[in-house]
């Protein structure tokens, strides 16, 4: 039998141009449902078309159904009258207008879960505007412990608003192309849980841009704490942190085509579960701008950066750490790379036992890197390990690299070397030099360090014209090498047994313009290892009390370094 206690007479069952219901919530405050639309009837609300907790016509509104024709278009509103103890708010469970477009939905609370939209999807929104005060805060309570938190749109989605925070819920359009966001903004977390795709907003078409005022947050489910795209996503303000879980795929901003510029005034942290803590972009990624710190985790990809085409300038204002995990504490792209500036450190993770490791701690471009700047150290791992460590604590392109300049130290060990290399530029000039790095700015030391031009990401030999700009250090330079156009023909370092690059040799001269050093240049004691600075020419060399006698001619020769035994002077021919 049908009670129509809970809503207000109606003047015809005829559609009106405004329907409105009215309920007492469970605080006593005073809901009204409205649904409009210009120039066109709405279908009548019934009594059952609202489902509340526990039965009744009253308290906690769990659904509402929409699902006539006549609704198609229609703007649903939530209004709330505050009563003595109330709370000014109405927690809705689930607003199912399954196969009807609508044009707003604003509910003035909390919203578990929406399913809207026909399958005419072509140039046909889902739904305008969706405006809730949270979402998914309150998880199947208002739904009175069934159901689920996963809302669909069918076709796009105008804009989606959230002034507090998006918890839990799985939010997706579909519709390939045709189901496009158009915005987001939240104003508090977005929060993955322990449910797969728990507070996850996914579009099946491009995003527009997104905006979140606190954290994103990856939970223990499976891609939880996520806003992705299947197509482009804008531009990203995250006023919070970017944080992954303890599921694997959480904690991630990651987009199948280009992603806009992307900006985030807390850190990236990865999680304890592999790809984890991202920004990942398919296609060109803007620009990058965090705050604090980018730290790897102990998983592989996590804690990273990467872009499947061209990157803009990327700015930490912090450090990047390397994990124990393969391609942690990463930024890396397919397409050629901006200006990295980072403020603080740049620090590759180590290994023990039998475990190997790569990428961590590492800026890494398949095109060029237009320069990079790093306020603090680049430091590598250490390789206590049967495995093998590759590129911890390294800047690597597989074109050229701009200026770069390091505050303060270059640090490597016995066991691992800093790798800064580069092959040399995309389009090899027909006369002057081939430029592989611009220039390198040492403020402190360098101790274990390799710097090759004329090398491949493996390092090994790949351009016999590749040369080197002016390199300065301010203070000490130990067991380290700078090298371009040459090779270790006998494998037992640099400094020896050195030759000109038979890979890619046109007749240019792989040069080093000049090498300027502050402090003192050191070995190591161990007997049968060598450094050196190696090219085909050197034009300038001098180091604290000395001036290398080098000729300005292609030539071979040799020249030791004053009270060392393993580090030399070397141009080849």
């Amino acid at each position: 039998m049908k009670t129509h206690s809970a809503i207000e007479p109606l003047e015809s069952r005829i559609a009106p141009a405004a329907v409105f219901v009215t309920y007492t919530d469970l605080d006593g405050d005073i809901v009204k449902i409205t649904a409009t639309k210009a120039g066109a009837a709405v279908a009548p609300l019934d009594a059952t078309d609202l489902t509340f907790v526990g039965g009744g016509a009253n308290g906690q509104l769990a659904s509402l159904l929409l699902s006539a024709p006549g609704f198609d278009g229609a703007k649903i509103v939530f209004t709330v009258t505050k009563k003595p103890g109330g709370d000014g708010l109405a927690h809705v469970g689930y607003v199912n207008a399954d196969n009807v477009d609508l044009d707003q939905v604003i509910v003035k609370g909390d919203l578990g879960r929406i399913d809207v939209g026909d399958a005419n999807t072509a140039a046909d929104p889902g739904l305008r505007l969706l405006s809730v005060r949270s979402m998914g805060v309150f998880g199947l309570v208002t739904q009175g412990g069934t159901g689920s938190l996963i809302s669909t749109v069918s076709g796009a989605l105008g804009a989606l608003r959230v002034a507090g925070n998006f918890d839990g819920a799985d939010f997706k359009t579909t519709g390939g192309a045709d189901g496009g966001i158009g915005s987001i903004a939240i104003g508090g977390d977005l929060r993955g849980g322990a449910e797969a795709n728990s507070g996850r907003i996914e579009s099946a078409g491009a995003m527009g841009p997104v905006k979140i005022g606190g954290d994103i947050r990856g939970g223990t489910g499976f891609q939880s704490g996520q806003v992705t795209s299947g197509a482009a996503m804008g531009a990203v303000y995250l006023v919070g942190d970017l944080v992954g879980g303890g599921g694997p795929f959480s904690g991630q901003l990651s987009s199948v085509g280009a992603m806009g510029a992307v900006r985030i005034d807390g850190s990236l942290l990865a999680g304890g579960e592999f790809t984890t803590g991202v920004i990942s972009s398919g296609g060109a990624l803007a620009r990058i701008q965090i705050g604090g710190d980018v730290l790897g985790g102990i998983s592989p990809q996590s804690g990273y950066i990467r872009s499947g085409a061209a990157m803009g300038d990327v700015q930490i204002g912090g450090d990047v750490l390397g994990g124990a995990g393969d391609t942690t504490g990463f930024i890396g792209s397919t397409g050629a790379m901006g200006v990295v500036k980072i403020g603080g450190d740049l620090v590759g993770g180590s290994i023990f036992g039998t475990g190997s490791l790569r990428d961590s701690g590492s800026i890494f471009s398949s095109a060029r890197i237009a320069g990079v700047t790093i306020g603090g150290s680049l430091i590598a791992g250490s390789d206590v390990s049967t495995g093998t460590l590759t590129r911890s604590g390294s800047i690597v392109a597989t074109d050229d690299i701009g200026p770069v300049r390091i505050g303060r130290d270059l640090i490597g060990n016995a066991t691992h070397q800093v790798l800064i290399a580069a092959q040399g530029q995309s389009s090899k000039p027909t006369s002057g030099f081939d430029v592989a790095i611009a220039s390198l700015t040492v403020g402190g030391s360098v101790h274990f360090a390799r710097v090759l031009a004329g090398f491949a990401a493996d390092q090994s030999p790949a351009n016999a014209d590749a040369s080197i700009g002016a390199v300065k250090v301010g203070r000490d330079w130990s067991a380290s090498s700078v090298v371009a156009g040459a090779e270790d023909i006998g494998s037992d370092g640099f400094g020896i047994g050195d030759a000109l690059q038979t890979v890619g040799d046109t007749g240019l001269i792989a040069r080093i313009a000049s090498i300027a050093i502050g402090g003192h240049v050191t070995g190591t004691p161990a007997v049968g290892d060598f450094h050196g600075f190696v090219a085909q020419r050197i034009d300038s060399f001098k180091s604290f009390g000395f001036i290398a006698p080098l000729v300005l001619a292609t030539n071979t020769q040799t020249i030791a370094i004053p009270f060392t035994n393993d580090v030399r002077i070397v141009e080849v021919n």
